[in-house]
Protein backbone atom coordinates (compact mmCIF):
# COMPACT_ATOMS: atom_id res chain seq x y z
CA UNK A 1 0.00 0.00 0.00
CA UNK A 2 2.73 2.00 0.94
CA UNK A 3 4.55 1.71 -2.48
CA UNK A 4 1.49 2.31 -4.47
CA UNK A 5 0.51 5.83 -2.44
CA UNK A 6 4.54 6.75 -3.39
CA UNK A 7 3.97 5.37 -6.97
CA UNK A 8 0.59 7.87 -7.37
CA UNK A 9 2.51 10.91 -5.63
CA UNK A 10 5.61 10.75 -8.13
CA UNK A 11 3.41 10.37 -11.02
CA UNK A 12 1.36 12.98 -9.62
CA UNK A 13 4.43 15.12 -9.29
CA UNK A 14 5.84 14.00 -12.49
CA UNK A 15 2.82 15.21 -14.15
CA UNK A 16 2.98 18.43 -12.40
CA UNK A 17 6.02 19.15 -13.54
CA UNK A 18 5.37 18.20 -17.32
CA UNK A 19 2.59 20.69 -17.47
CA UNK A 20 5.19 23.56 -15.81
CA UNK A 21 7.39 22.49 -18.65
CA UNK A 22 4.76 22.76 -21.25
CA UNK A 23 3.26 25.81 -20.51
CA UNK A 24 6.95 27.36 -20.08
CA UNK A 25 7.54 26.19 -23.84
CA UNK A 26 4.03 27.17 -24.75
CA UNK A 27 5.17 30.37 -24.05
CA UNK A 28 8.20 30.73 -25.61
CA UNK A 29 6.75 29.44 -28.78
CA UNK A 30 4.22 32.47 -28.45
CA UNK A 31 7.25 34.90 -28.07
CA UNK A 32 9.06 33.06 -30.82
CA UNK A 33 6.03 33.90 -33.22
CA UNK A 34 6.54 37.73 -31.96
CA UNK A 35 10.32 37.56 -33.44
CA UNK A 36 9.25 36.14 -36.80
CA UNK A 37 5.79 38.62 -37.20
CA UNK A 38 8.11 41.26 -36.59
CA UNK A 39 10.81 40.06 -39.38
CA UNK A 40 7.81 39.54 -42.03
CA UNK A 41 6.82 43.33 -41.75
CA UNK A 42 10.21 43.89 -43.78
CA UNK A 43 10.85 40.61 -45.88
CA UNK A 44 8.75 37.60 -47.16
CA UNK A 45 10.16 34.83 -45.80
CA UNK A 46 8.76 31.13 -46.75
CA UNK A 47 8.55 28.68 -44.16
CA UNK A 48 11.95 27.12 -45.56
CA UNK A 49 13.64 30.77 -44.61
CA UNK A 50 11.79 30.62 -41.50
CA UNK A 51 13.06 27.22 -39.93
CA UNK A 52 16.91 28.39 -41.27
CA UNK A 53 16.59 31.40 -39.20
CA UNK A 54 15.11 29.89 -36.27
CA UNK A 55 17.89 27.15 -36.22
CA UNK A 56 20.35 29.92 -35.76
CA UNK A 57 18.72 31.68 -33.12
CA UNK A 58 19.13 31.10 -29.15
CA UNK A 59 16.29 32.88 -26.61
CA UNK A 60 17.61 33.31 -23.14
CA UNK A 61 15.81 34.38 -19.71
CA UNK A 62 18.06 36.95 -18.55
CA UNK A 63 17.56 37.88 -15.35
CA UNK A 64 16.92 42.32 -14.02
CA UNK A 65 20.02 43.99 -13.03
CA UNK A 66 21.97 41.71 -15.54
CA UNK A 67 24.80 43.26 -17.73
CA UNK A 68 24.34 41.74 -21.52
CA UNK A 69 27.61 44.02 -22.64
CA UNK A 70 29.97 45.95 -20.49
CA UNK A 71 32.33 48.50 -21.53
CA UNK A 72 35.65 47.04 -23.20
CA UNK A 73 33.63 44.06 -24.27
CA UNK A 74 33.32 43.94 -28.18
CA UNK A 75 29.75 42.89 -29.12
CA UNK A 76 29.80 39.77 -30.31
CA UNK A 77 25.54 39.15 -30.65
CA UNK A 78 22.31 41.06 -31.85
CA UNK A 79 19.29 40.57 -29.77
CA UNK A 80 15.59 41.01 -30.03
CA UNK A 81 13.53 41.75 -27.11
CA UNK A 82 10.62 39.02 -26.54
CA UNK A 83 9.98 40.50 -23.09
CA UNK A 84 11.24 42.76 -20.41
CA UNK A 85 12.49 46.46 -20.29
CA UNK A 86 16.47 46.89 -21.47
CA UNK A 87 18.85 50.11 -21.39
CA UNK A 88 21.70 51.22 -22.60
CA UNK A 89 23.63 53.78 -20.78
CA UNK A 90 27.43 54.90 -20.40
CA UNK A 91 29.21 57.52 -17.72
CA UNK A 92 30.47 60.89 -18.60
CA UNK A 93 33.90 62.52 -17.88
CA UNK A 94 32.43 63.27 -14.93
CA UNK A 95 30.94 59.77 -13.60
CA UNK A 96 27.60 60.71 -14.14
CA UNK A 97 25.42 57.85 -15.61
CA UNK A 98 23.85 58.74 -19.07
CA UNK A 99 20.79 56.73 -20.27
CA UNK A 100 20.96 56.78 -24.01
CA UNK A 101 18.24 54.68 -24.80
CA UNK A 102 15.73 51.68 -23.52
CA UNK A 103 14.37 48.80 -25.73
CA UNK A 104 11.63 46.88 -24.92
CA UNK A 105 9.29 44.26 -26.43
CA UNK A 106 9.85 44.05 -30.31
CA UNK A 107 12.59 45.78 -30.73
CA UNK A 108 16.09 44.74 -31.61
CA UNK A 109 19.30 45.46 -28.99
CA UNK A 110 23.37 45.37 -29.31
CA UNK A 111 25.86 47.58 -30.05
CA UNK A 112 25.76 47.76 -34.09
CA UNK A 113 28.92 49.53 -34.29
CA UNK A 114 31.17 47.44 -31.73
CA UNK A 115 29.65 44.23 -33.98
CA UNK A 116 30.33 45.35 -37.00
CA UNK A 117 33.97 46.73 -36.29
CA UNK A 118 34.68 43.97 -33.72
CA UNK A 119 36.32 47.55 -31.14
CA UNK A 120 35.31 47.71 -27.90
CA UNK A 121 31.87 49.42 -26.55
CA UNK A 122 32.28 52.58 -23.89
CA UNK A 123 28.52 51.33 -23.62
CA UNK A 124 26.92 49.08 -21.03
CA UNK A 125 23.63 47.13 -22.04
CA UNK A 126 21.30 46.03 -19.14
CA UNK A 127 18.21 44.33 -18.23
CA UNK A 128 16.10 46.80 -16.25
CA UNK A 129 13.40 44.34 -15.59
CA UNK A 130 13.31 40.02 -15.87
CA UNK A 131 13.70 39.70 -19.89
CA UNK A 132 13.51 36.91 -22.58
CA UNK A 133 15.96 37.70 -25.75
CA UNK A 134 16.45 35.78 -28.82
CA UNK A 135 19.64 36.63 -29.47
CA UNK A 136 22.08 35.66 -32.57
CA UNK A 137 25.59 35.92 -32.35
CA UNK A 138 28.54 36.81 -35.64
CA UNK A 139 28.59 32.70 -36.35
CA UNK A 140 24.95 32.67 -37.28
CA UNK A 141 24.97 36.14 -38.96
CA UNK A 142 27.98 34.65 -41.27
CA UNK A 143 25.63 31.47 -42.04
CA UNK A 144 22.52 33.54 -42.99
CA UNK A 145 24.72 35.85 -45.23
CA UNK A 146 26.13 32.57 -47.17
CA UNK A 147 22.87 30.62 -47.16
CA UNK A 148 20.13 33.29 -47.31
CA UNK A 149 20.09 35.60 -49.89
CA UNK A 150 17.43 37.72 -48.22
CA UNK A 151 19.01 37.99 -44.72
CA UNK A 152 21.13 40.48 -45.87
CA UNK A 153 18.62 42.69 -46.90
CA UNK A 154 16.36 42.33 -44.11
CA UNK A 155 19.50 43.03 -41.69
CA UNK A 156 19.83 46.50 -43.74
CA UNK A 157 16.31 47.26 -43.37
CA UNK A 158 15.96 46.39 -39.78
CA UNK A 159 18.82 48.59 -39.58
CA UNK A 160 17.38 51.24 -40.93
CA UNK A 161 13.95 50.80 -39.21
CA UNK A 162 15.76 51.32 -35.86
CA UNK A 163 18.14 54.50 -37.51
CA UNK A 164 14.98 56.01 -38.02
CA UNK A 165 13.30 55.56 -34.79
CA UNK A 166 15.78 57.29 -33.24
CA UNK A 167 16.76 60.28 -34.80
CA UNK A 168 13.00 60.60 -34.49
CA UNK A 169 12.91 60.20 -30.88
CA UNK A 170 16.10 62.55 -30.68
CA UNK A 171 14.74 65.36 -32.77
CA UNK A 172 11.81 65.30 -29.87
CA UNK A 173 13.72 66.29 -27.72
CA UNK A 174 16.21 68.75 -28.34
CA UNK A 175 15.01 71.82 -28.28
CA UNK A 176 11.89 71.21 -25.79
CA UNK A 177 10.99 71.96 -22.84
CA UNK A 178 11.17 69.76 -19.85
CA UNK A 179 7.47 68.73 -20.22
CA UNK A 180 7.01 68.27 -23.53
CA UNK A 181 9.54 65.76 -23.64
CA UNK A 182 8.47 64.13 -20.97
CA UNK A 183 4.52 64.72 -22.56
CA UNK A 184 5.89 62.78 -25.48
CA UNK A 185 7.75 60.34 -24.31
CA UNK A 186 4.63 59.53 -22.72
CA UNK A 187 2.77 59.65 -25.89
CA UNK A 188 5.04 57.35 -27.70
CA UNK A 189 6.42 54.83 -24.96
CA UNK A 190 3.51 55.00 -22.14
CA UNK A 191 3.91 50.69 -22.23
CA UNK A 192 7.49 51.28 -20.66
CA UNK A 193 7.33 54.52 -18.72
CA UNK A 194 5.70 52.79 -15.35
CA UNK A 195 8.49 50.03 -16.09
CA UNK A 196 11.47 52.04 -15.46
CA UNK A 197 13.28 53.65 -12.55
CA UNK A 198 12.68 57.45 -12.29
CA UNK A 199 16.12 58.28 -12.50
CA UNK A 200 16.54 56.66 -15.63
CA UNK A 201 14.04 58.52 -17.26
CA UNK A 202 15.20 61.85 -15.99
CA UNK A 203 18.72 60.87 -17.36
CA UNK A 204 17.21 59.72 -20.97
CA UNK A 205 15.18 63.64 -21.05
CA UNK A 206 17.69 65.36 -19.94
CA UNK A 207 15.70 66.69 -16.93
CA UNK A 208 16.41 67.10 -13.19
CA UNK A 209 14.94 64.10 -10.88
CA UNK A 210 13.03 66.37 -9.05
CA UNK A 211 11.70 68.26 -12.03
CA UNK A 212 10.76 65.34 -13.12
CA UNK A 213 8.56 64.52 -10.36
CA UNK A 214 7.06 66.96 -10.34
CA UNK A 215 5.86 67.57 -14.20
CA UNK A 216 4.90 63.92 -13.51
CA UNK A 217 2.51 64.76 -10.14
CA UNK A 218 1.18 67.70 -12.42
CA UNK A 219 -0.17 65.74 -14.79
CA UNK A 220 -3.34 63.54 -14.71
CA UNK A 221 -2.75 60.73 -16.59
Amino acid sequence: MNQMLFTIQFVTKYLSLCQVILAVINRLIIRMEAFFNHLLQFETLSKHEIELIKANVYCKNIAAKTNILEPGQISKRLGFVLSGVIRIFYYDDNGNEVIHCFHNENHFIGDLESYQSSMATERYIQTITDCTVVFFNKENDEYLNKTLDKWPILVRKLTESALMAKINNMKNLVHADAKTKYLEFLKKHADIVQRIPLGDLASYLGIAQPSLSRIRKSIII
